[in-house]
């Protein structure tokens, strides 16, 4: 068996593991975690100073960003959610959303704005907040493995300064924090941040949570 195929069946069998965890949360849990985040966020410099914010769209137990985009639309700031433009290639684009949009269903299940919605290149965004199935301390990130934000964001290794724009924030549950780090591919996008109902972990900064 070569070493693609064995990264490939570890991080299902990580996956599999951590959505489950996930699934198992009381909507008790998930309300009272995701306002948690919502509280911690609020008071983030990096959230309050950000005029291009992407979010996404909640489901199976993800952390839900949406108080956060309400509180961003009061504030004046822009507001995007990611829209698939190529399930082939899983390419994503970024779509502008104010609350009085329609949004409609694609074929996983998730809301994402209409194809003749507004788009922006993930480039000029300033902050995006994205789902996760698992993380590490080093902000490595398991999702859906599909692979949609890290081929949206792979300009982010490309670059031979290393872009620092967008900041990416991975939200999740405590219970989704894996204490070994997580088997990774080099075309893995690294997370800036992660946040939990526990606090922030900054990627950046030697300490744990802050």
């Amino acid at each position: 068996m070569n070493k693609k195929i064995k990264t490939l069946e570890s991080e299902n069998r990580i996956r599999n593991f951590f959505k489950k965890k996930r699934l198992d949360l009381k909507l008790k849990q998930q309300s009272q975690a995701s306002q948690k985040i919502d509280d911690l966020i609020n008071r983030h410099q990096g959230f309050l100073e950000s005029r291009s914010i992407g979010f996404y769209k909640a489901i199976n137990s993800e952390i839900d960003p949406m108080p956060l985009l309400n509180r961003a639309l009061q504030k004046g700031q822009r507001c995007f959610l990611p829209r698939i433009i190529d399930y082939s290639n899983s390419k994503l684009s970024f779509a502008a959303y104010d609350l009085r949009d329609d949004l409609i269903t694609n074929k996983w299940g998730i809301q994402e704005p209409s194809p003749d919605a507004e788009t922006i290149s993930p480039r000029s965004l300033d902050l995006v907040f994205l789902p996760l199935v698992a993380f590490d301390e080093k902000g490595h990130r398991i999702g859906m493995g599909r692979g949609f934000y890290d081929r949206t964001f792979a300009f982010k290794n490309q670059s031979a300064a290393k872009e620092t724009h967008p900041f990416l924030i991975g939200l999740a549950h405590d219970c989704q924090k894996s204490h070994n780090l997580l088997p990774q591919n080099k075309w893995d996008i690294r997370l800036d941040a992660i946040v939990t109902p526990s606090g922030l972990i900054d990627i950046s900064l030697p300490s744990d949570y802050i």
